[in-house]
Order: structure tokens, then sequence, then C-alpha cells
């Protein structure tokens, strides 16, 4: 774990990368407030850019390289969840794309059982990436961005019910504030062996639009306190809204983070991805139909959504097609070298 009497190895990385061309020293995006993050430096100001400014967000995140998608690959859905509730505000657009219903979140479960889905870890995941170490027939990660205390009384219940494994990214300065987890809760589910609670941030702020200084203490402080209070390693970084850069990816590496997961939709993984893995965002909107072809399938009539009313008549329920083996699967796509997101608002 990076502590504050290791600033001097994290000022010396960061310069080494910066003079290798990896990281241009000091860039930020061009309307990022210079931020006090509260407690003391965690990492001083780096020398101004050299001219002409580097646009961060425009490299690609291997220079030189001709592809993100250089290395073996694995095909995994790791599923975003927000909230497990009914939303309270209907006029909430936002609100309500990123919540679901307790009833859906149940029948998603329980489709996933019924067609063999196994759930992993990230250290699952980062070990197949790395090491080709063997993964279930149909593997799928489950994630929960935020830590909200919905997370406690609905999500977690219907995870229990069938031993499905879980990470929850805690936004750490609002654990135990009106609608959010407390240590307490947190404590209980990580006993259970199902669910890892990793980090979102202290305040949940977009880092490629702040300070290094303050990207460098929502990473550490974040992380710090999980730990602390948890008493477990933290391992896993969740960018809010998705945000990120060479700069902010080079600080999530030397402050110990083995992978970083992004907003990008995409089921493949690959070593160079590991700083930016992508995610399959479940909407509030979904129907189960629609919650398969997230994960490549299509139910038959007889196990559409909930709220979609009963199956439409007229003959036999069609069979389930195939269910592709993902330990094994077909060659993906070709894929065009992936850049870094461009900086507008996002959906958290």
């Amino acid at each position: 774990m990076l502590t504050f009497a290791r600033r001097p190895l994290l000022i010396g990385a960061m310069l080494a990368l910066v003079g290798s061309g990896l990281v241009a020293s000091g860039a930020r995006a061009a309307n990022a407030p210079v931020d006090d993050p509260g407690p003391s430096a965690y990492l001083p100001p780096l020398p101004p850019p050299p001219p002409p400014p580097v646009a961060l967000h425009s490299l690609p995140r291997h220079p030189g390289a001709a592809s993100h998608s250089a290395g073996p690959g694995v095909r995994v859905p790791i599923l975003m969840y927000h909230y497990i509730r009914t939303n309270p505000a209907v006029p909430d657009r936002l609100g309500a794309d990123l919540s679901i219903a307790p009833a859906h979140f149940a029948a998603q479960l329980d489709w996933l059982a019924a067609h063999g889905f196994q759930t992993i870890t990230l250290d699952d995941l980062t070990a197949a990436i790395r090491h080709g170490a063997p993964l279930p027939r149909r593997p799928v990660i489950l994630t929960f961005d935020d830590g909200y205390a919905d997370f406690y009384t609905a999500a977690y219940p219907a995870l229990a019910q069938h031993g499905f494994k879980a990470t929850s990214f805690v936004i750490t300065g609002k654990v135990g504030r009106p609608g959010y987890l407390t240590w307490d809760q947190m404590r209980a589910m990580q006993a259970s062996g199902l669910v890892q609670f990793e980090a979102h941030t202290v305040d949940h702020v977009e880092l490629a639009h702040v300070s290094l200084l303050k990207a460098q203490y929502e990473l550490i402080a974040s992380k710090q306190a999980l730990e602390s209070q948890l008493g477990t390693r933290v391992k896993y970084f969740c960018y809010p809204s998705g945000d990120y850069n060479a700069a902010v990816e080079a600080l999530v590496t030397l402050d110990g983070y083995q992978a970083a997961l992004t907003t990008h939709p995409g089921l493949w993984h690959h070593p160079g991805d590991l700083l930016a893995l992508t995610r399959v965002r479940i909407h509030g909107s979904d129907t189960l139909a629609r919650f398969a072809a997230h994960l490549g399938l299509a139910p038959p009539p007889a196990l559409h959504h909930p709220a979609a009313g009963p199956a439409p008549d007229g003959g036999a329920p069609a069979a389930d097609p195939p269910i592709p083996d993902l330990s094994n699967p077909p060659a993906e796509p070709v894929m065009t070298p992936r850049r870094y997101p461009a900086h507008a608002p996002r959906a958290p």
C-alpha cells in the first residue's frame, strides 16, 4: 500500500513515466480546476508541460501499438448495476435508468442461474487475462457502483439466495450517510465470502478533470479507508463516470491497483486493457430479452421480463438457443484502436 512515506518513490516513478513520453508532465484536462484535496499533499505538482501541450485523452492506451486487443483475450460479461430499488422520483430519468426494481433484479439472477452462468471475481478474471487461468464455461461478473444502501437491503439477499458473488465499488466519503452503506453492513457481507469491496474514490470526482494532486488523494485515501475498515487488500478501482486519461492510469498503477473498470461497453478483455476493463450497463428499462441480449443470448418467450406481461400466445415456447462455451469462445471481431474517452458529461 502506498503511504505518504513513499512519496519520493512515487514522484520518481511519475517522472520516469514523463521522461519516457508515456505521460505528459503535469498534463490535465484544459478545464480542470486546481483542487485542494484537504489532507497534506499526496503528490507535489509536476513541472509544467513543455509546449505544445499534449492532449492526453487523444492518445491510444499503448503508444505505438496497433490495437488495444494485442495479446490473447477472454470473453466475460461484467454487468454494471447502481440502484436495486423502485425509482422514487418518476420524473428523474437518470435515476430511473440506474434503478433496477428488486423483482426484476431477482428475475435476472434467476435467468443467469437457469442458463448455467457462474459468477466469478475480478481476481479470477485478472488471473485468466494474465496467466490463462481456467474459467467456468459461462462466467459472469456482477458489479455495483457507488455503495448504495439498497445493495445490502435488496441486492445482497437475492445474491445470497443463489450463492452469487459480487463486487461493490464504494465512494468512501459517503459511507454511513443516508442512502449509503455503513461499515458494519460491509463487514457482514464481506464475512459471507460473497462480496468484495473495492475503491470508487472518496468524493466521486471525474479524475481526468481534476489536478493530479486531487486525483492522487482520491485514489489513495479511498483505498486506505477500505483497507483500514475492512482489513482486506484493495486491488481494483472503478473510474467515476468512466473518466480517465493516461496520467490517471499511471497513478492507478503506482498506487497498487491491479486493474480498473470503465463504463465503456464490451465483453472482451485483454492484457493491455487491465487499466480500462469494459462492462455491460444494465438499464432500469431492460426486459429479460434485452438482458439476455446484453450477454449475447436470447431467452424463449416464456422467460421475458415480469413487466412485459404474459407471454405471447400462439404455439409452444421456442427452445433455448445454443449457449456459447465462454471458456473457449469464438474469435472476437476485429477492433480498432481504442482511445481515451472524450471529456464530456456522462452518466455515473
